[in-house]
């Protein structure tokens, strides 16, 4: 695969001490690029979703299917959008995984996947690339919330991650930022950063996005009592999503 792409990496500037009450906006771009904008595509994949297309299929055989330039060979048992089975020239696939093996579909787990519980949801999209990256810090800033739509203070939750809620008044009131305050401060590639739903939520979840390669990116819908295992749960979907890329 092409070698690593973190175009948000340059714009980290972190205080000290971790956690803090109040972050640089850079710090605020980056976690909410990672973990803020990726609703849109969870609420278009339900939206396109008709009764009259097999949502799912127990098949195993490859699809061969290109995306950002790449080569993909993806069993078609974990992919979930029928038409996307089909292969050929995609700018996004639609995936779904079990927890947690990870394996596709198949029907002895049916009930599972039709009502997506303890289920990883993943997107993979072809995504431009600003030159010099200024371009996206721009577009980053004028997308996403800003410091005054969150709550003050941090709090700590599972897994030795933090968190900061978002205020009453922010369309994302029943959501809070997780974030690794160390890898923030250290040399993460991509520091590791989640919008969940808060627990009083019903079957609340969380997302993730991560810059997989130059031109791709991998979004990720997964439970969030999954959290306190975050790290072995996020290296494991990126081997799996790099594992179906053809060498």
């Amino acid at each position: 695969m092409p070698g690593a792409f973190s175009p948000l990496r340059s714009h980290l500037t972190i205080p000290a001490p971790v956690p803090t009450s109040r972050w640089p906006f850079t710090v605020l771009t980056c976690l909410l690029a990672l973990a803020g904008t990726v609703l849109v595509a969870d609420r278009f994949v339900r939206a396109s979703n008709t009764a009259a297309t097999p949502r799912w299929s127990a098949e195993t055989r490859a699809v061969s299917l290109s995306l950002a330039g790449r080569t993909f060979q993806v069993p078609a048992n974990y992919i979930a959008d029928a038409a996307q089975r089909q292969g050929g020239q995609l700018t996004r696939l639609d995936i779904a995984a079990r927890l947690p093996s990870l394996a596709g579909f198949d029907a002895a787990h049916a009930p599972l996947f039709r009502s997506e519980t303890d289920l990883v949801r993943l997107w993979l999209e072809e995504t431009a690339t600003p030159a010099a990256g200024a371009g996206q810090a721009r577009s980053d800033r004028s997308n996403l919330a800003n410091e005054a739509d969150f709550r003050p203070g941090v709090y700590p939750v599972a897994g030795g991650l933090f968190a900061r809620a978002f205020t009453a008044s922010s369309a994302y009131a029943s959501e809070e930022i997780v974030y690794d305050a160390t890898g923030l401060r250290g040399k993460r590639t991509t520091p590791y950063a989640a919008r969940c739903e808060k627990w009083n939520v019903s079957e609340a979840t969380c997302l993730r996005r991560v810059p997989l390669a130059k031109g791709l990116t991998l979004t990720y819908r997964f439970p969030r009592e999954k959290l306190a295992n975050w790290e072995q749960l996020d290296r494991s979907v990126v081997q799996l999503v790099q594992g179906f890329i053809k060498p």
